[in-house]
């Protein structure tokens, strides 16, 4: 995805969150790092940011059958075994998919 002319990106914090937290993406992420250790299928809410926006989801860990899933346009990304991730890019209105990485599924 091109960089839209005019929208600088800010740089990208990397937020390594507590095992089975609740995730919300934020305007100064650029990359955000998972663990489950529950059963529990979690949301991970996708909140309007700039465009151009970036931002890398990946599950370190995993030691039970949950996982995370994240609503982009045109289907949702599963994150379900240890070492899945994917690519996010914001176009201004809507999280374009643009990777997957480690067995990472979209349905």
């Amino acid at each position: 995805m091109a960089i839209i002319e005019g929208v600088t990106p800010r740089p990208g914090a990397v937020r390594v969150l507590a095992a089975n937290a609740a995730v919300t993406l934020a305007r100064d992420d650029g990359a955000v790092i998972l663990s489950s250790t529950n059963a529990s299928a979690k949301p991970v809410t996708m909140t309007a940011t700039q465009a151009g926006h970036q931002v890398t989801v990946c599950l370190r860990t995993l030691s039970s059958t949950g996982s995370y899933t994240l609503a982009v346009s045109g289907g949702t990304v599963t994150l379900d075994a240890a070492g899945e991730g994917c690519l996010l890019a914001y176009d201004g209105s809507a999280w374009q998919l643009a990777g997957l990485t480690g067995g990472a599924t979209v349905a």
